[in-house]
């Protein structure tokens, strides 16, 4: 019952996450929500459509190198710091895929606390930099009797 509330709430905070980059974000982070949104679903049929174990990680190890490589390219181009932050996250999560592929698999809880939290932790930094973007995009737009008398 514990689990399958914190599964919903995990779900419900990226689809929300991403959706708030995709509306009010700037363009590294409506890149970066849409990467991370397709491999999310790509993965997800991957585990639903393949019955072989050993391939299913082989694909999903590709998808999550594709993020890994997106969140690479922002952080090349990209001012902000979340992008720093997604690509160490994502790091994580295709070192430990790279180890279930070459057979050195760490224990189940191990793999499913480090892409939990790694998940969580590209999520958040996803928020925090549209935030950021959508604040610099509100004060360049405005004069300053728009942002208030002090600032």
């Amino acid at each position: 019952m514990f689990t399958t509330f914190i599964g919903w709430a995990g779900a419900l905070l990226m689809l929300g996450g991403c959706t708030f980059a995709l509306t009010l974000g700037g363009k590294q982070e409506k890149t970066g929500a849409t990467a991370y949104l397709l491999c999310w679903f790509f993965s997800t049929l991957t585990r639903l459509g393949i019955d072989n174990n050993q391939a299913a990680s082989l694909v999903i190890l590709l998808l999550d190198t594709s993020l890994l490589i997106t969140f690479s390219a922002l952080v090349w181009k990209s001012p902000n710091n979340w992008p720093v932050w997604a690509t160490a996250c994502q790091l994580l999560v295709v070192t430990l895929q790279f180890l279930y592929v070459i057979d050195f698999k760490p224990p189940v809880s191990a793999y499913i606390t480090i892409v939990n939290f790694t998940a969580l932790g590209i999520i958040i930094s996803l928020i925090v930099g549209t935030f950021s973007a959508w604040q610099e995009r509100a004060v360049i737009g405005s004069t300053r009797n728009d942002i208030g008398r002090y600032s």
